[in-house]
């Protein structure tokens, strides 16, 4: 049995949405001298359903979720299989097999993901072009460049280190003289 307002924020959130709604429909109908609205309870009310419906349809589902559609079921995947299989082939001879230079998108695509997606977010274009020309979604190069990227961090962590460490003795002589 139902004993009163529960569930999470969003849920709350939209039920005060849509029971704001729904008075502001009563509110109307009444200043149109309609006298049978609100006589039902607003559970039982058929408009409210329909304001309901309207607020959860507006709803956006962020994140990795969405909606099912008839091309999520399993047989339909069964059904595009052979399509999907013959789409695959032909991108990976294009692309690992062919001597014929890439397409522009296809170079891209593979410097992403042998870079990784929020490490080529982060680079300007001018970075992500270099990588495109050094063509680094072969492995050898894929190699150096990320050794060369390791280097270059352990640099930087060193040169910090002594910064502090010059630093932290300014700051104990300083100290020192305090006492």
């Amino acid at each position: 049995r139902w004993q009163g307002p529960g569930g999470t924020k969003q849920t709350m959130d939209l039920h005060k949405r849509a029971s704001d709604i729904y008075d502001e429909y009563i509110k109307e109908c009444k200043l149109k001298g309609d006298k049978s609205a609100g006589k039902v309870k607003m559970a039982k009310d058929p408009e409210f359903a329909k304001i309901v419906d309207r607020v959860v349809r507006e709803v956006q589902i962020e994140g990795g979720c969405r909606k099912p559609t008839t091309k999520d079921l399993f047989a339909v995947q069964l059904l595009y299989l052979p399509y999907n299989l013959y789409l695959w082939a032909i991108k990976y001879h294009r692309r690992y097999i062919s001597t014929q230079p890439l397409p522009r998108a296809d170079q891209e695509e593979m410097a992403r993901n042998a870079v990784g997606g929020t490490v080529w977010e982060d680079m300007t274009e001018a970075e992500q072009e270099k990588l495109i020309t050094l063509q680094i979604w072969k492995p050898d190069v894929l190699a150096t460049w990320h050794n060369e990227k390791v280097q270059a961090s352990e640099e930087k962590r060193n040169k910090l280190k002594k910064k502090f460490k010059r630093k932290g003795a300014a700051l104990m002589d300083d100290q020192d003289e305090d006492d």
